[in-house]
């Protein structure tokens, strides 16, 4: 049988305070009762959790391993519960979220519709932008950003979608190009380069199944990937974007995916929020309604 919430909260209370008594009053119970829950969760581990004497409490060093561990579970038992009782509460009030301009245009914006409908009461407050915003200098309730991973920062992330990426470019650019066969005939081409990438002038790929950076240069860098697609149209170059802002001219022919054997590993969708382990309600009803799009896109996070 697996151990009570009960005897986890008590032992957390206990552990954190130090004492049966202050434990008791914070989780208005008994003295006996916090004893017990103890007691019984230590039989059922068949581990001393905590030492006792006659003037303090403390823990064993299997109770000290164990505290942080507990109070993890704890916490997120606490914020799966709110998450569930939030989504029979009607969700209103302003939600302002950064998000990348390319994404929003060529992948939000046809769902946006839905989701608004499905809250009549929230109010979206948007801003396209693919720079990375300050959440809490801006005062953004979250943000959703793009790549291969993150910096360390004490915001929370929730990973929610992978985006493949593709090479592509146009048959009349193919026509008067090079011939590609590998990432090293990259050298002989005109990059479109997207300027707010970390891959920079060196793109990412996969050879003899090991990550290889590939130095590119062109005529043209752009900090708009909506500028960058009509560039591809254009037959200025040869770009490595995310799927999403091409993948419809790829279906019509206008551009032409390359070097399928060599593209890197998608990039991740993260969901970025202030509140570590229980988001709003406004917050938590988008990034979930987000989730299951990629999901229906095949985007998935698993996939």
């Amino acid at each position: 049988m697996n151990p009570s919430l009960q005897s986890l909260r008590a032992f957390r209370a206990v552990g954190e305070l130090g004492s049966f008594a202050a434990a008791a009053r914070q989780l208005d119970v008994t003295g006996s009762a916090v004893t017990k829950l103890v007691a019984a969760l230590e039989a059922q581990l068949s581990v001393r959790l905590l030492q006792r004497s006659t003037r303090k409490v403390s823990l064993t060093s299997a109770g000290e391993s164990f505290l942080p561990e507990c109070a993890q579970l704890l916490d997120e038992i606490d914020a799966t519960f709110a998450r569930v009782q939030a989504q029979g509460q009607a969700v209103k009030g302003r939600l302002r979220l950064s998000v990348p301009s390319s994404f929003a245009l060529r992948w939000l914006q046809p769902r946006l519709p839905t989701f608004l409908r499905q809250n009549p009461e929230l109010q979206l407050d948007l801003q396209l932008t693919d720079r990375y915003v300050d959440l809490v200098a801006e005062c953004f309730d979250a943000a959703i950003r793009i790549g291969t991973s993150l910096p360390d920062s004490s915001l929370h992330a929730r990973a929610i979608g992978r985006i493949p990426r593709v090479l592509v470019a146009s048959p009349a650019y193919l026509t008067c190009s090079p011939a590609l066969r590998e990432p090293a005939d990259l050298a002989l081409h005109n990059a479109l380069r997207f300027a707010w990438s970390r891959s920079g002038d060196h793109w990412p790929f996969i050879v003899n199944g090991r990550s290889l950076q590939v130095e590119v240069n062109g005529q043209l860098r752009v900090d708009n990937s909506v500028m960058l697609r009509d560039s591809l149209r254009s037959g200025l170059g040869i770009a490595l974007t995310p799927i999403f802002i091409v993948d419809d001219l790829i279906r019509s022919g206008e551009v032409k995916a390359l070097l399928s054997d060599f593209l890197p590993p998608p990039l991740t969708v993260y969901a970025i929020s202030t509140q570590r382990l229980l988001p709003l309600p406004r917050t938590q009803v988008m990034v979930d309604f987000l989730s299951r799009e990629l999901a229906s896109s095949g985007y998935s996070n698993s996939g």
